[in-house]
């Protein structure tokens, strides 16, 4: 059976792909593989010949090539059919086409082989094993008995190898070994090398029975390429009553004849477009990322290749196949694994190229980081706080951070660079926390402890409103029990104090202690209940005094009295007093004040005496029989301790008015003076009356209690100032202010004050000093001025003008929401030229901007010039009103483009045409462009924007070109030639109209060598076809080239002619026949015959035959048919031989020899007399001869 097989237009073949043709149950396929190779040695793929199917496998060479196309051949088996009968089927193989009938005639089976009354050999090769030979020898076939033994010796020819194992005797009995055979004593079997036997059949076992010798023969390498195999055998017999029998002959079985091939045509060579982007982004292209390219074995070819500053790199001249890239370098900022292989295939159909587009992400980071906190553990600290991460400044996720990860955060899989390569910025951020103060340091924060307080408390004193209690006192404010600040505490006040705006923790957030304590007061001891502070008059006393007696030292004067201590006229001690003490009495450590402050009225009492009259001084005792007394006092200065106290005074002492005594005291003295033996009573019996007074003391008051004497300064002071204004002359100044003299804190008079007196004032006349001397502080204040703050500079007053003020607007885009406006700007706010604040404004805020909290006015009380101005907007105009701003979207843009023509370089081309310029759809403008600009043209120094900011719309369109498709792509124009056309032809037969000329045949159609429609043509349509409303030109505007070819026709080549196909009829056949001779083995048989080979009865070969080929010969590779499909006649002839007689039947050539003889006899005829030809008895005696 012969196949051919060819793709399907259109399909391209891939390696695995495989043919299944399935044979009828009738025939049985020989087994083998068939090898399709073309003719330079290239595998195409394999056929498997199995009995039941053929299965073709094709390999990775389809995969390069086009048009594949090939045939093979394989034999077959038919079914056993008897002598005489036919059996009939239909097949198709498997396949959709037309099935075709085969005929199976009797008889088949068998080998051929010579045969002989007594033996005879057959030879096969079955289908399932293909790679052995099966031979049969029989003998004895007509069980006769024989006188001697059986002697058969098997020989086989070249290409098999005998395979001794296989070979089993049997006919006579059921099939045995050659060692049960000669155990049987059947005979015997002896192997000659690896290609024969001789067996001895023992005559007394042989008559009577058929032996038949069956065995195998492996088929060598060499065999394989052989036309048949041959088997030689000879016997010695003697049948019983004959002569004794020596019999030759060779039987050949034909080897199994299967081949076959394949070809294809090159495919154009593949361009590799390699597009290099990033990922999920197209238009960011990647220059300068090198790659190596290697087919799919590994082999590199090139060197590296580099993508253009287009992000482009092209390799041409590819063959079909699979091939792979890999990334070896690129730009920083991309990821990549230099590893990882990019495939893809060059296809043979893939004309135009691939474009292999790699996509490559920027590489990533992460940004980590630890929150701190500075609060001392403290229980009010958050159990989350919210993390911004910030990239190029602007906000772009948000992470609770907790103790469950000990607030560390890590915000992970962040892209290292944007877009175009550029590194962002990360930075953090927290949300403010209520009561911490947020630092970061890199990613890592620490939120301190923030917060104020204040310390309040009040001042109370125990002391019975004592006259000396001071006027002011200084509480010192400690902060961890160091003094921060102090403060003056006055009744002004109520004695209430603040310390205000405190640090409520330290810097890492431990909270500060807060603790108050007065500044020493003499006389007073300070306690703290919390802030409030209790001042109590506190005092030790020492109560002493000296008993005295006026009793000219009698002698009944007792040894020793009781002196009572009274505390507010209670007795508390008691004290005996002795002269061995100098009748001196002291009660110390006594207490001057009680817990309210008030003082203790402390007193002495003598008990009585008797015989004397006892007088207390103070706590001196004095008991007067009759007696003298004494003067004593202490000089005491109110003054301050002024410097200019004078170093003595001068005491008189008056006796009943009258000056009976004069004495110096100084301060070596302790201030103190005494007057003493004096009289303590007159004549009469009355006591004197002593007084003490003070000579004048220059600048000081004096006064006497007692002896004592108490000197108090004593002057006048005044005090003046000036108002100075430090409001540029305003309008709203007032006409007066009023002014407080404070003495000692406290508001003692007011003044009014004008412009009529140079806002001059003065107080005069006031007291220098107070009761105790000590110098009165004074200071001046003046009463709120609204919209002025108060200065003193001494008893200066200086009003200066203050108010706060806000400045507030808003950002206005004219823009028509252009997607490239900024998401914030910057706005200045200027002070009199300067800038002094900047504000982001954002789109979240409603574009809307306040500075608060400004100062109206300088120094000077002049009122500050406020102004914005907004940092600069690139492509925008800003302009403002008061302090509005709105920005108008500026620019200018052009508009150019290139005029392409995918024409083929047309002829007709116009030589120029007209590009129109839309704004907003409407034309502003005309271009004429031609090949002098290079079909290029520019539309400059165009407004990119209306008064309103809204982009203007450009686009450009070209006026009409006949024959022409216009294009725009952008500002790009593409005119591409247009047309219509039509294909059409003929199909001419060259087969002498034979009967298997097919009713139709189909014409695929060629569009630049691509099939892109198919039409069946037939006689019905007087084998006519057209194909028609074809598009003349490409898409690049290229002249489409067309072309038909005719889908294969089995047995017809084709040829095309223009658009007209001719099919002639084709095959290749081959003449094959043997040579027999009838000449009972001549001696004098010719070595070699010639036969001649006649075709259409002319000869055009000759072949010499010899026994060298067993007689046989074959004239192959012979074209079937004419140039114009008409079958050729192909005869042998055999050249004659002399002595011999050819008969040719088909091919095969019989001779026979031939001579002449004479033949004498008589002849009776028993046939009443009946008639008879000459010719008849020649005949007759012809056939019995």
């Amino acid at each position: 059976m012969a196949v051919q097989f060819s793709d399907k237009s259109g399909n391209q073949m891939k390696a695995g792909d495989t043919l299944t043709l399935t044979l009828p149950s009738e025939l049985k396929g020989y087994s083998g593989t068939i090898p399709l190779n073309n003719d330079a040695g290239i595998n195409f793929g394999t056929c498997q010949i199995k009995t039941t199917n053929v299965v073709c496998t094709f390999s990775d060479t389809v995969e390069k090539l086009k048009n594949i196309r090939g045939n093979f051949y394989f034999q077959v088996k038919a079914i056993d059919v008897a002598q005489g009968q036919t059996v009939t089927t239909e097949t198709n193989l498997g396949t959709q086409l037309e099935k075709k009938t085969v005929t199976i005639i009797g008889p088949t089976g068998g080998g051929g082989g010579g045969s002989s009354p007594f033996s005879y050999k057959t030879g096969s090769i079955q289908p399932e094993n293909t790679n052995e030979v099966q031979w049969v020898l029989n003998a004895n076939t007509s069980k006769q008995n024989v006188d001697s033994d059986i002697v058969l010796v098997d020989t086989l020819q070249e290409g098999q190898t005998l395979n001794q194992d296989s070979l089993r005797i049997g006919g006579f009995a059921a099939p045995m070994t050659p060692q049960e055979f000669q155990a049987q004593g059947y005979g015997t079997v002896t192997f000659i090398g690896d290609n024969g036997f001789k067996a001895i059949i023992n005559k007394d076992k042989a008559n009577g029975l058929t032996f038949v010798f069956q065995y195998k023969a492996n088929i060598t390498d060499s065999g394989k390429k052989l036309e048949a195999f041959y088997n030689n055998y000879t016997v010695d017999y003697k049948v019983t009553g004959e002569e004794q029998v020596s019999k030759s002959d060779s039987v050949s079985v034909k080897n199994i004849n299967q081949g076959g091939g394949a070809q294809g045509d090159l495919p154009p060579k593949g361009t590799l477009r390699i597009v290099k982007h990033i990922a999920g982004d197209e238009t960011k292209i990647i220059p300068n990322v090198s790659f190596n390219l290697y087919t799919e074995s590994g082999q590199q070819i090139g060197s590296k290749y580099t993508t253009d500053q287009q992000g482009m790199v092209e390799v041409p001249n590819l063959d079909p196949g699979n091939y792979y890239v890999q990334e070896i370098a690129g730009p920083n900022y991309l990821d990549f694994d230099p590893q990882v292989k990019v495939p893809f295939t060059i296809d043979a159909n893939a004309d135009k190229g691939v474009k292999l587009a790699i996509p490559n992400k920027v590489k990533m980071t992460s940004v980590s980081g630890t929150k701190t906190w500075n609060d001392n553990n403290a229980t009010d600290r958050p159990s989350s706080i919210q993390v911004e991460l910030l990239q190029n400044g602007n906000s772009i996720k948000t992470q609770e951070v907790t103790a469950v990860n000990s607030w560390n955060y890590t915000f992970a899989d962040l892209p290292a660079y944007d877009n175009d390569g550029n590194a962002y910025t990360y930075t953090v951020k927290e949300q403010p926390v209520a009561g911490y103060k947020s630092e970061v340091n890199g990613y890592n924060i620490t939120n301190t402890k923030d917060a104020k307080t204040s310390v309040s408390g009040t001042k109370t004193w125990n002391d019975n409103n004592a006259t000396d209690r001071p006027s002011t006192i200084k509480v010192d404010l400690l902060q961890n029990g160091n003094v921060i600040q102090t403060k003056g505490v006055t009744a002004a006040n109520s004695w209430n104090y603040t310390f205000a705006d405190l640090a409520q923790y330290d810097m890492n957030g431990v909270a500060y202690t807060y603790t108050v304590k007065e500044q020493l007061v003499a006389g007073y001891k300070s306690e703290v209940n919390g802030y409030n502070i209790t001042n109590t008059k506190v005092a030790k006393m020492t109560v002493e005094g000296t008993k005295k007696w006026k009793d000219g030292n009698a002698t009944d004067r007792p040894s020793s009295i009781q002196v009572d201590l009274l505390q507010n006229g209670n007795v508390i001690q008691t004290q005996e007093v002795t002269a061995a003490n100098d009748w001196k009495y002291t009660f110390t450590n006594v207490e001057s004040y009680d817990v309210n402050g008030s003082a203790y009225t402390y007193t002495v009492k003598e008990r009585p005496v008797a015989g004397y009259k006892s007088e207390i001084n103070g706590y001196d005792i004095t008991n007067t029989k009759v007696g003298e007394t004494k003067v004593e006092g202490t000089k005491t200065w109110k003054d301050g301790n002024a410097t200019n106290r004078p170093t003595t005074i001068k005491v008189d002492l008056l006796q009943n008015g009258q000056v009976v005594a004069t004495q110096e005291v100084s301060k070596a003295t302790g201030w103190k003076y005494e007057f003493k033996d004096l009289a303590a009573y007159d004549a009469e019996g009355n006591a004197y009356k002593y007084e003490v007074k003070e000579q004048p003391v220059d600048g000081y008051k004096t006064e006497v209690n007692g002896y004592d004497i108490t000197n108090t300064k004593d002057a006048k002071t005044s005090v003046s100032g000036t108002k100075t204004w430090n409001d540029n002359n305003a309008t709203d100044r007032p006409s007066s202010i009023q002014v407080d003299l404070l003495q000692n804190g406290n508001v003692i008079q007011t003044q009014e004050v004008t412009a009529a007196n140079g806002w001059n004032y003065t107080f005069v006349d006031l007291a220098q000093y107070d009761a105790n001397g000590v110098a009165y502080t004074y200071t001046v204040k003046e009463k709120p001025v609204a919209g002025y703050k108060s200065e003193l500079n001494g008893y200066n007053i200086t009003n200066t003008k203050v108010a706060k003020m806000t400045v507030e607007g808003t950002k206005t885009w004219k823009d028509g929401n252009a997607s490239d406006r900024p998401t914030m700007i910057k706005v200045d706010l200027l002070q009199n030229g300067n800038v002094i604040k900047t504000q982001d404004v954002l789109a979240v805020i409603g574009w809307k901007y306040i500075f608060a909290d400004l100062e109206a006015y300088d120094a000077n009380g002049v009122a500050y010039q406020y102004e914005v101005k907004e940092h600069l907007v690139a492509g925008y105009k800003s302009e403002i009103s008061g302090y509005d701003i709105t920005n108008t979207k500026v620019g200018q843009t052009k508009v150019e483009g290139t005029k392409t023509w995918k024409d083929g370089n047309a002829t007709n081309r116009p030589t120029t045409i007209k590009v129109d310029l839309l704004q907003n759809g409407k034309v502003i403008y005309t271009k004429e462009v031609s090949a002098a600009g290079e079909w290029k043209y520019a539309f400059t120094d165009l407004a990119a924007y209306d008064a309103e900011g809204n982009a203007y719309k450009y686009e450009v369109k070209e006026q009409p070109v006949d024959g022409y498709k216009s294009e725009v792509h952008g500002y790009d124009i593409t005119n591409t030639k247009v047309a219509q056309t039509k294909v059409e032809g003929t199909k001419t037969w060259k087969d002498g109209n034979t009967k298997s000329r097919p009713t139709a045949v189909k014409v695929d159609l060629l569009q630049s060598g691509k099939v892109i429609d198919t039409k069946e043509v037939s006689a019905a349509g007087e084998w006519k076809y057209a194909f028609t409303d074809l598009a003349a030109y490409d898409a690049e505007g290229n002249a489409y080239k067309y072309e038909v070819k005719e889908q294969p026709v089995d047995g017809y080549k084709s040829e095309v002619n223009g658009y007209d196909i001719t099919n002639t009829k084709v095959a290749q056949t081959t003449v094959e026949g043997t040579k027999t001779w009838k000449d009972g083995n001549a001696t004098d048989r010719p070595e070699m015959i010639k036969v001649d080979f006649l075709q259409n009865g002319k000869v055009v070969d000759t072949k010499e035959v010899t026994a060298a080929t067993n007689w046989k010969y074959t004239f192959e590779k012979l074209q079937a048919y004419d140039a114009n499909g008409v079958a050729y006649k192909y005869e042998v002839k055999e050249q004659p031989v002399a002595g011999y007689k050819p008969e040719v039947k088909g091919y095969d050539i019989t001779n026979t020899k031939v001579a002449k003889l004479t033949v004498e006899g008589t002849k009776t005829w028993n046939d009443n007399n009946a008639t008879i030809t000459t010719q008849q008895i020649q005949k007759s005696r012809t056939n019995q001869m």
